[in-house]
């Protein structure tokens, strides 16, 4: 074993003997780099919260009024207080709230029951732990699809996305990547007991965690040649298995609401989500944020917070999505079918409701997105500015979205 008292042949890179190999572990270096961003974010969000105090108080509601000002209080906003709800048990009081899935505001309560903390606190600890972990499954992904130091596109790809911020916020994105991401990693690696437990555990995150049940599927078929023979083994099993999640939180929504599928009464005509209709018209979906968007962005109508959040970005974040499914067929071949069926499903499941609302943030999690990029700056020299001004674009949006949030403005 080589000696892990240097980086590197100059002296001056060397590091101390013990800190040098622990700092070289993917997992110490995920941990790191997932606590210098939610450190950044907390600062940028204490200030824009208070820069942006007069914003704040105007855009505030009964249903979501303004918090209690603390170093963390600009992590409490809109889906925030609905996960906050469930936190204290507003399924009885509010079938409606079983829209939202138990897993993070459960992880959130028992952090904060168990430490005694502040449910908000609790949850922004979770987030860093959940959002350490999805970083760690990303560089296992990388050095499954990428020569060298690369995966750490994958990386910077995710952490740079204009929707990264709820992964801060009290939302479930971070728990979700964490388990979507490390579903996908283990199933890389024909690791498939690990695999199959958390795709049980992303059952009881969000609805979409059947597209990573979907994604995984099919890398299992492609792990064994998609021979139909040679998929008929046990492991197989851990695919219907992946339902017990959501069977689990449906036998819970049984016992407390008396309607095991209570989780999908907030949406239709009268409800509080009634926007959200199955249209399986996409293309008209699509064309009428399209003229929303151009009407907005040439003058003809006001572009406002919510026309940026409900149509421009999504329709940006819609495509690029398409695109990188596309182009892993073309790279990858049938290897790339996996991650390609991912990107196209969630195109496909995204658009049915009608309408494109948090469209942008649903598409935080699609793997397909961050390897297709990484693939293509990683092999060619040409692609490079592109996807360099891609994520420095994402990183201003990020920044202007962050800040609207905090504002209390809705940003998906």
């Amino acid at each position: 074993m080589a000696s892990p008292t240097v980086l590197s042949s100059s002296p001056e890179m060397a590091g101390p003997p013990v800190l040098t190999p622990w700092f070289r572990r993917d997992g110490t270096r995920a941990a790191i780099v997932a606590a210098l961003f939610h450190a950044v974010l907390t600062m940028y969000g204490y200030l824009t919260e208070r820069l942006l105090a007069g914003p704040l108080a105007a855009t505030s509601t009964a249903r979501y009024p303004r918090p209690l000002l603390s170093p963390i209080s600009h992590t409490e906003r809109w889906d925030a207080l609905w996960l906050q709800g469930v936190a204290e048990g507003s399924y009885a009081r509010d079938p409606q709230s079983a829209a939202f899935y138990p897993l993070f505001p459960g992880l959130a309560r028992g952090v904060s029951e168990a430490t005694g903390l502040d449910l908000l606190l609790a949850g922004l600890l979770v987030n860093v732990v959940a959002t350490g972990f999805a970083v760690y499954a990303l560089l296992r992904i990388g050095r499954s699809h990428l020569p060298g130091r690369w995966a750490w596109l994958l990386v910077g790809l995710f952490l740079t996305t204009a929707t990264a911020y709820f992964l801060h916020a009290f939302y479930s994105e971070a728990v979700f990547c964490a388990l979507s991401f490390g579903a996908y990693a283990f199933a890389r690696e024909r690791r498939w007991a690990p695999m199959g437990l958390c795709l049980i555990l992303a059952g009881t995150s969000r609805v979409t965690a059947v597209l990573v049940v979907g994604l995984c599927f099919l890398e299992f078929c492609r792990a064994y040649g998609w021979r139909p023979r040679a998929v008929l083994r046990p492991a197989l099993l851990w695919f219907p298995a992946s339902l017990l999640g959501f069977a689990g939180y449906a036998l819970a929504l049984r016992i407390v609401t008396g309607d095991a599928f209570a989780m999908f009464s907030g949406y239709g005509p009268g409800r509080h989500w009634a926007f959200n209709v199955f249209t399986p018209n996409v293309p008209e979906t699509l064309a009428g944020n399209v003229v929303t968007a151009w009407d907005a962005v040439t003058g003809a109508t006001p572009l406002t917070a919510t026309v940026l959040a409900d149509s421009i970005l999504p329709l940006l974040a819609l495509a690029v999505l398409l695109a990188t499914s596309v182009h892993l067929l073309v790279a990858l071949r049938a290897d790339g079918i996996p991650l390609a069926a991912l990107g196209i499903a969630s195109f496909l499941m995204f658009t049915l409701n009608g309408n494109l609302i948090a469209v942008h943030r649903y598409t935080l999690p699609c793997l397909s997105i961050y390897v297709s990029l990484s693939l293509l700056a990683a092999h060619r020299w040409s692609a490079r500015p592109f996807v360099a001004a891609l994520a420095l674009g994402n990183v201003l949006l990020q920044g202007l979205m962050f800040a609207l949030f905090a504002a209390n403005l809705w940003t998906g």
